[in-house]
């Protein structure tokens, strides 16, 4: 299944440097967010870090925005403790569910397998986004992957 290979693929992934992982973290954000970013749609995490810790594959990074006059990019980190504003925790099969829209963040939060702490806001924030993601945008490949998920 998906989620198996996700969680897999980290383990490795997990080897590199962390400045290799970031930059292709990073690399891989912009471009899949490429139109929202455009559109300023999530101006909201300018400044602010989100932490996104991924239990079942011991894998955490935190991810920001950079605002440069009109021009946004993700910025993401592997530090070790980093502060940041809002944190969102689950475990593989959840947050691929979560971005695949094939449940919405409110079940996973009451089913207890998404653990939102930090600036509520800011998390709301998050959660409205995702939910009003067009899939579409994103890269075929992603889209494809996703569906085959969700069948």
């Amino acid at each position: 299944m998906l989620e198996h290979g996700v969680k897999h693929a980290l383990q490795p992934f997990s080897k590199l440097s962390t400045k290799v992982q970031e930059h292709i973290l990073t690399l891989a954000m912009n471009k899949l967010f490429r139109v929202e970013l455009a559109e300023q749609e999530l101006a909201f995490l300018v400044d602010q870090w989100l932490k996104i810790n991924v239990i079942d594959a011991n894998y955490q990074c935190y991810i920001t925005v950079i605002g440069q006059d009109e021009k946004h990019t993700f910025r993401v980190s592997l530090g070790i403790e980093q502060d940041y504003d809002v944190s969102f925790q689950s475990d593989c099969t959840s947050l691929l569910a979560l971005f695949s829209q094939s449940i919405d963040p409110d079940t996973l939060f009451f089913q207890r397998k998404l653990l939102i702490t930090g600036d509520t806001e800011l998390g709301l924030e998050i959660k409205n986004f995702l939910d009003d993601l067009e899939r579409g945008n994103l890269p075929y490949f992603i889209h494809w992957l996703l569906m085959k998920y969700t069948q």
